[in-house]
């Protein structure tokens, strides 16, 4: 459900209808593109050409993860799904620019999920390290993507001259990086410890190396099992170089006007979560 709001207008569609797809698509400037994970694959590219025939210009990609280009994940991503394939959607198609959120994990989804993701079982009080733990990554709030999209809009399409500031021109078939935390397992464990109240001796603290839960990964994923894709994903950003991308190339954080944020308030909703009924996804999965 939405909320009701003068300023937003709520228009459903069948995505297998082309032309009410571009009707639905016509007269606006930027698309922002989101579609769980088990969207077909063919409904992200008929989306970007229904937005090019409908005069869109601009659009926001269904990516929101690592770097991209030379700030891309190497050495031992291979993950289990390309994720730019959504970016090549709208390069490859005549009169369409992008700008891809570069994000990182979302925090307080990927805490609360269950222990395919960051690891962690919060009710159990369990977590599973990735190696000793202590490997940082760059991740977002989910609050910290909306204020950095609402940031992107608000800026003019072009600057004027050099000094007449930042625009979104900048961000032209590029990412835009942002952060909330670089944390590791180890720093979400010491956060989770002061919401809760708890210590090292009231979890079940248990360390994998990392290789072999990409691989369990990946054969899990290979019988059907979509644990498998989780636990591969999230196992194949830890094992690879390029997760910290803000030492590699800063972020767009301060332009963007996005404040500094508060690692055990995220953590604290987290947990909100976790104990609510989103707290048993793990299971709805197996």
């Amino acid at each position: 459900m939405f909320p009701t709001n003068p300023n937003l207008t709520v228009v459903k569609v069948d995505y297998d209808d082309d032309t009410a797809l571009t009707s639905a698509l016509s007269n606006h400037d930027f698309l922002i593109i989101t579609l769980s994970a088990r969207a077909p694959p063919t409904l992200h590219p008929r989306i970007v050409s229904c937005a090019a025939a409908a005069k869109i210009r601009w659009i926001m990609p269904n990516y929101f993860g690592y770097g991209i280009g030379d700030r891309a994940l190497s050495g031992k991503a291979d993950l289990p799904t390309n994720f730019e394939r959504y970016i090549d959607d709208v390069k490859s198609t005549p009169g369409l620019d992008y700008t891809a959120l570069v994000c990182g994990f979302w925090y307080e989804f990927s805490l609360a999920m269950g222990e395919p993701w960051f690891g962690f079982r919060i009710r159990e009080r369990s977590v599973t390290m990735y190696g000793d733990g202590m490997k940082k990554v760059n991740v977002s709030t989910w609050e910290a993507c909306g204020r950095a999209v609402a940031g992107l809009l608000s800026l003019p399409v072009h600057c004027q001259d050099a000094t007449d500031g930042v625009a979104l021109e900048k961000w032209r078939n590029e990412g835009v990086y942002i952060s909330s935390f670089l944390v590791s397992q180890r720093d979400i464990l010491d956060s989770l410890h002061r919401v809760l109240g708890t210590r090292d001796a009231d979890w079940t603290i248990r360390y994998e190396d990392v290789e072999k839960r990409f691989g369990d990964g990946m054969r899990e994923l290979g019988e059907g099992k979509m644990l498998g894709f989780a636990k591969a994903l999230y196992a194949g950003v830890w094992r690879s170089e390029g997760a910290d991308y803000e030492s590699i190339g800063g972020l767009d954080n301060g332009v963007l006007g996005m404040e500094k944020e508060d690692l055990d308030g995220a953590t604290r909703r987290a947990v909100e979560m976790a104990m609510g009924p989103m707290g048993d996804v793990e299971g709805q999965f197996r």
